[in-house]
């Protein structure tokens, strides 16, 4: 039947069923980049952390350049120390009787540092690791339970998740991320 204007009577538009169907995929769409989007930012928070760490062994190297004294008391040099497993690190000067070039008790403590929640320390070779400098070039020592090691790996990881960054450091006193 032809209205006044000579069109069909018939309706265009969507039906229930062409609308629920894109809402689906819609639906689907955001599902995805919402995933993808929170695997993101973890892997942006340990890639953020892994840097953090290399600039905090950089900064623990000009520490023992400049030979700055804590507490009245010129250190022997400072150092990061590592423990497996640790959801964090302790930075701190060298003031054992005699040098030792690796953390134990009678060290000061510069600061605790504590990761970004989630992340932590999977492994370190070798384990319960010091890296020191002794000023003035600074003269970097790596140090483990079973000694003095050329260079060292700490592996972060991000629990519940495989996502992994890892930091080198070297006798030499090179410090990259892989």
């Amino acid at each position: 039947m032809k209205t006044i204007t000579g069109r069909d009577n018939q309706e265009s538009g969507f039906t229930l069923i062409e609308m629920m169907t894109v809402l689906f995929i819609m639906a689907m769409i955001s599902g995805l980049v919402f995933a993808n989007y929170r695997s993101g930012n973890q892997q942006f928070a340990l890639e953020n952390q892994a840097y953090s760490l290399a600039q905090d062994l950089r900064k623990v190297q000009e520490m023992a350049m400049s030979s700055k004294e804590v507490g009245g008391v010129e250190p022997a040099g400072y150092g990061i120390y590592f423990e497996e497993g640790g959801l964090g690190y302790k930075v701190y000067a060298d003031v054992s009787s005699p040098q030792n070039n690796q953390y134990d008790v009678a060290d000061y403590t510069v600061e605790d540092v504590a990761f970004a929640r989630y992340i932590y320390i999977l492994s370190s070779i070798p384990n319960e690791l010091s890296v020191n400098y002794s000023p003035p070039e600074p003269v970097t020592t790596l140090t483990g339970t079973g000694g003095e090691v050329a260079q060292a790996t700490i592996v972060l990881g991000m629990q519940g998740t495989t996502l992994t960054r890892t930091i080198v450091v070297n006798r030499g006193g090179l410090i990259y991320v892989q």
